[in-house]
């Protein structure tokens, strides 16, 4: 996966790898600048496109949304669907996220 930050490259994303790149850079980000980070980038979308996005991207285990939680945070499945070799997390440190 290439992770170019163009306006070009932005194009062609899905809204799935927007919001898994955008909560990967703002780890954790909460619902309301997750949403505003998306329009920035992609222009409107619809609440059920996002609702979409956030479903899938939760299925597949890369993100979670625990209830009661208005963040969302970035998984070990997300953080290598991004292209990360090292682990997201480890007992001394917290892994730099990159966008």
């Amino acid at each position: 996966m290439n992770l170019t930050n163009s306006t070009e490259a932005m194009a062609g994303r899905s809204l799935e790898e927007e919001m898994l790149r955008a909560v990967a850079y703002h780890h954790p980000i909460d619902h309301h600048k997750l949403k505003a980070v998306l329009a920035d980038r992609r222009g409107e979308f619809d609440l059920e496109t996002f609702r979409t996005a956030r479903s899938n991207l939760t299925e597949l285990g890369m993100i979670e949304h625990p209830l009661m939680d208005e963040h969302y945070y970035l998984t070990e499945e997300g953080w290598r669907a991004l292209g990360a070799e090292t682990p997201l997390e480890t007992d001394e440190t917290w892994s730099t996220v990159l966008y």
